[in-house]
């Protein structure tokens, strides 16, 4: 028995639209995934650093980038590229290096490559290498 004819194109549409809403709920997940391994890597990276003893603390971008590749980090979506570390999306990573306190501070661009958004992510090694208390590193 022939299939009517609306029904071909009614098959056609639902299976577009199902692949279209997979598209978007898998978007959606893979954002939110690279986001959470995101805040995992600063955070691992922040903690590790702030284990290291005063003598031996990078002072320079190199110098971080190749203790780094010498700890124990998950890097999960993110990595070290040359001389870059990539966030879960592969856009680099912003690190600066607070002179005065000797501190590191990480800022991510998020998932839109822009800073100053919504859904970038920052953390420091909040530890003052003047002496002084260490005090709690914070993830936004």
């Amino acid at each position: 028995m022939p299939f009517p004819v609306p029904f071909l194109p009614m098959v056609l549409i639902a299976a577009f639209a199902g692949g279209i809403s997979m598209w978007v709920i898998n978007s959606f997940s893979s954002a939110k995934i690279r986001e959470t391994q995101t805040h995992f890597a600063i955070r691992q990276i922040t903690e590790q650093l702030d284990q290291i003893d005063d003598t031996d603390f990078p002072r320079t971008a190199t110098d971080m980038i190749d203790r780094l590749r010498s700890l124990r980090i998950d890097w999960n979506s993110c990595e070290i590229q040359g001389e870059q570390i990539l966030d879960g999306w592969g856009i680099p990573i912003a690190t600066t290096l607070d002179s005065k306190t000797g501190s590191w501070a990480f800022h991510s661009f998020g998932r839109d490559g822009k800073s100053g958004t919504a859904d970038d992510i920052e953390a420091a090694t909040i530890k003052n290498r003047r002496g002084d208390q260490a005090v709690d590193g914070n993830l936004h």
